[in-house]
């Protein structure tokens, strides 16, 4: 009998590289013929966000955000998620005044006050924001 869901705890902890990419090679193409739904946990961020369709980021034993390796990454839904997953650098900012999804800051470390426009809104008691930005949305 074949089973509809598969546990894999750290399948590829041990591995070197090499054979870590031959297995997760390996383990798609499983996955893909015999159509069984993995469930993977892992530590490893580069292993999850290749090889996942959804992922779940837990936290002392709580699920924080699940959805595509693509919305965890982008829109992360707190620092903990967004430090956890890739590279990030974060600064903290006052905010100096809110219109609709458009938000007026002041961060220090960026050199002063930025305008950010974020498709969103933010509650009217929070003062201050944590600016997280990914190294490859910098441009010089």
């Amino acid at each position: 009998k074949q089973p509809k869901v598969l546990l894999l705890d750290e399948p590829m902890a041990a591995l070197d590289k090499k054979l870590k990419q031959n297995t997760a090679f390996e383990l798609v193409n499983i996955q893909e013929e015999l159509g069984v739904t993995f469930i993977i946990v892992t530590h490893d961020q580069e292993e999850a966000m290749t090889l996942s369709d959804r992922i779940a980021v837990m936290e002392e034993g709580k699920f924080l955000q699940i959805g595509p390796p693509s919305e965890i990454y982008e829109n992360p839904r707190s620092k903990f998620i967004a430090d956890f997953v890739g590279n990030i650098n974060m600064f903290e900012a006052t905010i100096l005044s809110k219109q609709a999804s458009k938000i007026m800051v002041n961060c220090p470390t960026l050199g002063g006050q930025h305008e950010i426009d974020f498709g969103g809104s933010i509650a009217d008691d929070i003062e201050s924001i944590t600016l997280a930005i990914r190294p490859e949305k910098i441009m010089i």
